[in-house]
């Protein structure tokens, strides 16, 4: 398995590409001469290179702060480079949004899965994560869990022994 340092800095001697020089290929890509460009089959962007250059430098962006603890040189030099050359998602019409349906089969799956489908009340409270929003007073836990009764009911991540489950009117269950 590849180190997460070499993903990200690249190996030569392994033969493993940096994430950064991935990226910057690939938007270099979007100036290649070709007789093919995306349109109305790009269900991002719709076909506007310029808004994937931006998401590309700004994917740069995303990995220079996951890497800025432990390398915070190479970091700062892609962050420089990237707002040096001002092409980066600054506004939230540039969004790499996709946008779902109304209709069945174009629809969220998560939608689908948390609201419409038959599986809607399978998904309860991990008791360890009930235990991590509370620790922190996070104020967003009744917006994102039902409260069933005085308490959250909750299961421990791994349970498997469904037979054992509370029942379904009496979980803390995502909010829909």
């Amino acid at each position: 398995m590849d180190k997460q340092e070499d993903i990200y800095k690249g190996n030569a001697s392994l033969g493993i590409q940096s994430l950064f020089d991935l990226v910057r290929d690939g938007i270099k890509d979007l100036d290649a001469t070709s007789t093919v460009k995306p349109g109305a089959d790009d269900l991002i962007y719709g076909g506007d290179l310029a808004k994937w250059k931006r998401a590309g430098n700004t994917l740069l962006l995303k990995f220079a702060t996951t890497i800025s603890r432990k390398e915070p040189a190479l970091a700062t030099s892609v962050i420089n480079e990237v707002l040096t050359g001002n092409n980066y998602i600054n506004a939230n019409s540039g969004d790499m949004n996709f946008t779902f349906g109304a209709s069945v089969g174009s629809q969220d799956p998560r939608f689908t899965y948390t609201a419409v489908s038959t599986f809607k009340d399978d998904i309860i409270l991990s008791t360890r994560y009930l235990t991590l929003l509370n620790s922190l007073n996070d104020p967003r836990l009744p917006i994102f869990f039902t409260k069933p009764a005085a308490n959250y009911v909750t299961i421990d991540n791994g349970f498997r022994a469904p037979f054992l489950l509370p029942l379904r009117t009496g979980r803390a269950t995502i909010n829909t």
